[in-house]
């Protein structure tokens, strides 16, 4: 009992020391990140998709405008025009953006968190975006090409990123020598292969807003930078909960096993009190033993806390610069914590020694007094057999004891069912309303054709690109809608108030196929959708007007509708499909959404989807739930996250059923003997302890799965709240892992954990009857 108690301790002291360091070295670490790359000199960071001039234009001699910078990055369209070996060495709708180190204004990091101060000629760095999913080792030689221009650079490692390398942003981006840089782009046009990077140092920045609400850009405060990097902190943030959660099963357990020693040595207490011991010396004795316990458990789980937490911080590591990531201090102060803890309950716990007297161990621990009725069953009533009403009757007539059973296995399932719905709601379809798309059947997302790539720069390119493919795919027996998602920018004002407001734009899309909290859908040119953060921006509500400026003239829309996004760090609107916009306006596109004709299954479309690769020979065609995984590129890091969740719970549930029932055994000793001396077989005391803990799991799994699914909403909603402005995130839940696959683990492992302890029960004889031991 007390090895599997410290084991508890080992367990919950090594996860709350890792989780608690990964989160100061993330916290720490991005505050560090940020000092080193330079970004907190400066209030604005402006990326414009025009001519550069439009932007100095705009922000030189402004009075408040103290300083600004501009990075000047080069645009390779498609990843065809990347190729290792001659082949292209990956496939991403993300253009690939090409840095000269001569005209960085940020600074950038190596993989050992070296500032990169020069590249050599011949040679480049990538983010993770860019060699992610590639077999790019150091040393390799990568082709890359712009127009009849191109150049081969060697591999020269890893770019750490600010700006470009959180999941959110996720931008592919090199860093190249001016040289190769100049050459490589020297036949190319500004606005077709340029983008440009502002970093503004202002004294207004509402002035500063309005005065580039007018022009082709995107704007956001430099400290969102930090935020886009939240979701590499939830699997810290999850590991966290999951170690209070085996903090808490600890205490839990420490409370069963406390009560259950002070009930099984009530002949000792008694005896010391009648020599005239206090309560507090008899006390003393218990907590000693806790204390050493705490002790014990608490150093090794902070040893093993060392590499558990490096183990954990090695995929943020890839794209932060952490500075300090192991946190001595920070770990002696969570396991010296959790011993704090541990007293503290032991102390409060053991006053059930002040309860007991000297005549208790002369009435073998018991006062022989019961008022109340044991049970609410009747053995004449019942149509159960022997030994299942004996292991029903037993749950009714110590619901404490079992009532706490049930609640410590309802936390273990909470916590691996919550990470299950996380990971099926940001892999749903659904969760795509809050990037601001619409649940189509299929996602289009390669862009390797003229056509494609010039979507933004002619008249209805996106309409021609998405009827291309429909005509295609209408060729190849797959007759579909397809509709193309623009990007465009629009200055946008209420209330003496302006910004650069982006929107989405789908000429042939049904408004109904966005999703809004609150409100109705566009249904003419002068009604508008804006997001929670917008209207908040612009201090504006549903039913208000505000101005939209585009070329074709200012007009007063309605916000007809409110919805939730994470999408440009919550500032988005969705405009009418109906409205007039220039291609000037563009300044990006999410792809073409493809709506099959009829009523197809899953499996049909995923069938076409399969055909649309083969004609395309590109593998960015994504059903729903791989496109939310793809977006948000944080499904797969919460699967190991399940796994290692699922394997921690198997341990402690097996350990708690061993605990636990080998304390029942103990406890019952003296029944388990008169059942035997009147003739019940072994058989039958094994099953009904086995029973017991079956009909345990079993109501387990019922609360635990129908309370796993309103909790999910709960737990998601303030995490994506964090990126953006989200008051209503669609949580979902996959049926097999909560209703089927994770229950059928916890009652195979309570099963056998019960089972196999309870064969103890056959060392027990029908003299134990008569044992005061």
């Amino acid at each position: 009992m007390n090895i599997i108690l410290l084991l508890f301790v080992i367990l919950a002291s090594m996860f709350t020391a890792s989780s608690a360091n990964n989160i100061m070295a993330v916290t720490k670490g991005l505050d560090y990140f940020s000092e080193r790359s330079g970004i907190p000199s400066y209030d604005r960071m402006i990326i414009m998709y025009s001519e550069k001039s439009n932007l100095v234009d705009t922000l030189a001699g402004k009075d408040y405008v103290q300083y600004y910078d501009i990075e000047d990055f080069g645009c390779i369209q498609s990843w065809s025009d990347v190729t290792k070996d001659g082949k292209k060495i990956k496939e991403i709708p993300n253009t690939i953006n090409v840095l000269s180190i001569d005209n960085a204004v940020l600074n950038y990091f190596d993989i050992n968190n070296n500032r990169i101060e020069t590249v050599e000629k011949g040679k480049f760095y990538g983010n993770i975006h860019f060699y992610r999913d590639t077999d790019l080792k150091v040393g390799d030689t990568v082709s890359f090409r712009i127009k009849d221009r191109t150049v081969e650079l060697e591999y020269a490692g890893a770019l750490k990123d600010i700006v470009f390398g959180s999941e959110l942003t996720a931008m592919p981006r090199i860093i190249v020598n001016d040289s190769d840089f100049t050459y490589l782009f020297a036949d190319a046009q500004e606005t077709d292969y340029h983008c440009y990077v502002g970093f503004v140092k202002t004294t207004d920045d509402e002035k500063l807003l309005e005065s580039i609400s007018g022009i082709n850009c995107m704007s956001f405060s430099t400290s969102l930078v930090k935020v886009c990097f939240v979701l590499n902190m939830v699997v810290a943030y999850i590991l966290l909960a999951a170690s209070l959660g085996l903090m808490g099963i600890s205490l839990a357990i420490l409370r069963f096993t406390i009560g259950f020693t002070i009930t099984e040595e009530f002949r000792e207490i008694g005896v010391m009190k009648a020599l005239g011991i206090s309560n507090f010396s008899i006390r003393s004795l218990y907590l000693v033993k806790y204390l050493a316990l705490s002790i014990i458990g608490s150093a090794i789980g902070f040893f093993l806390s060392l590499p558990f937490a490096k183990m954990m911080l090695r995929s943020v590591s890839e794209v932060m610069c952490l500075g300090n990531t192991h946190s001595i201090l920070a770990g002696i102060i969570c396991s010296a914590g959790i011993v704090v803890i541990i007293m503290l309950f032991c102390f409060g716990c053991t006053s059930k020694i002040k309860k007991l007297s000297p005549i208790d161990a002369v009435r073998n621990g018991q006062t022989g007094e019961r008022f109340g009725r044991r049970s609410v069953m009747h053995l004449g009533r019942s149509r159960l057999s022997a030994t299942g009403f004996l292991a029903v009757n037993d749950i009714f007539s110590s619901p404490k004891q079992f009532g706490m059973v049930a609640a410590i296995l309802t936390l273990c399932m909470l916590l691996v069912m919550l990470v299950s719905n996380l990971i099926a709601s940001m892999k749903n379809a659904e969760i795509l309303s809050i990037v601001g798309s619409p649940i189509a059947d299929a996602y289009f997302c390669s862009f390797e054709s003229d056509e494609a790539t010039q979507y933004d720069k002619v008249e209805h390119g996106g309409e021609l690109f998405a009827d291309s493919i429909s005509e295609k795919l209408k060729e190849n027996g797959m007759p579909a809608k397809c509709t193309f998602n623009y990007m465009v920018m629009l200055k946008t004002e209420h209330d003496g108030k302006a910004l650069a407001g982006r929107f989405i734009y789908n000429p042939r899309e049904d408004m109904d196929a966005f999703k809004y909290d609150e409100g109705c859908a566009p249904r003419a040119d002068d009604e508008i959708a804006l997001s929670w953060g917008m209207l908040e921006e612009l201090n504006a509500k549903i039913g208000d007007h505000v101005k939209v400026t585009t070329l074709n003239g200012e007009r007063e829309c309605m916000v007809t509708a409110a919805f939730s996004t994470v999408n440009n760090s919550g500032l988005l609107g969705i405009l009418y499909n109906g409205t007039k916009i220039s291609p000037q306006e563009v300044i990006g596109g999410f792809g073409v959404n493809i709506y099959f004709d009829g009523d197809l299954t899953q499996a049909q479309i995923d069938e076409n989807i399969e055909k649309i690769k083969d004609i395309y020979n590109t593998d960015q065609v994504f059903n729903g739930r791989d496109f939310a995984t793809y977006t948000l590129g944080i499904g797969n890091t919460l699967d190991a996250v399940k796994y290692l969740l699922v394997i921690v719970t198997i341990i402690i549930v097996l350990m708690l059923t061993i605990l636990i029932e080998r304390s029942f055994i103990a406890k019952e000793k003296c029944d388990i003997a008169l059942m035997k001396a009147l003739g019940t077989q072994n058989g039958s005391i094994i099953a009904q302890h086995t029973l017991r803990f079956v009909l345990i799991s079993v109501i387990v799994c019922v609360i635990a799965s129908v309370a796993s699914i309103p909790l999910t909403g709960c737990v998601l909603t303030p995490i994506l709240s964090m990126v953006g402005k989200v008051r209503n995130v669609p949580s979902s839940f996959n049926a097999a892992d909560i209703f089927l696959i994770n229950p059928m683990i916890l009652i195979a492992v309570t099963t056998l954990g019960a089972f196999c302890t309870s064969l103890f029960t056959r060392t027990i004889t029908a003299n134990d009857a008569a044992s005061i031991e």
